[in-house]
């Protein structure tokens, strides 16, 4: 079943979706896709009578759309991530003291793409995914 929209939409979704699926594996990606395009056929279940043959007119209106994708992101999860546990620490910034330029790295890379992300989009910049923080344990 072929993605909703023009040729430039339909990249726009791939390349969204690409930055919305960290963590997938192949099969995560197929499960997605698979997801999705079983959300597109049951909006178009009322319009098919099971007596007869789907009309090729129906068969050609039918297509997936950004909704159906973000829909399936909600149910299906990273393979890569399904045993992984995210810790939330309650530490909040006014508890951190000295190193202020390493916080406002912190701040840029991390915080600031979260609050102003239409920021980012306009100027064509791609924010980190993440920092890797390294070093002795117990000392950070």
């Amino acid at each position: 079943m072929p993605i909703e929209g023009t040729e430039r939409e339909r990249e726009r979704t791939l390349r969204e979706l690409a930055a919305l699926s960290h963590g997938f594996v192949g099969a995560d990606l197929s499960a997605l896709a698979r997801e999705a395009a079983m959300r597109a056929l049951r909006r178009y279940l009322p319009e098919i009578d099971f007596d007869q043959p789907i009309p090729i007119s129906l068969l050609e209106r039918m297509k997936v759309t950004d909704k159906d994708f973000r829909e399936a992101l909600k149910q299906i999860e990273p393979s890569s991530l399904r045993d992984v546990t995210i810790e939330i620490p309650s530490t909040r910034w006014e508890e951190v003291g000295g190193l202020a330029s390493v916080r406002r790295i912190l701040e840029e890379s991390v915080e600031l793409p979260f609050k102003n992300p239409q920021v980012f989009e306009q100027m064509g910049i791609e924010p980190s995914r993440g920092i890797l923080f390294y070093g002795p344990p117990g000392v950070g």
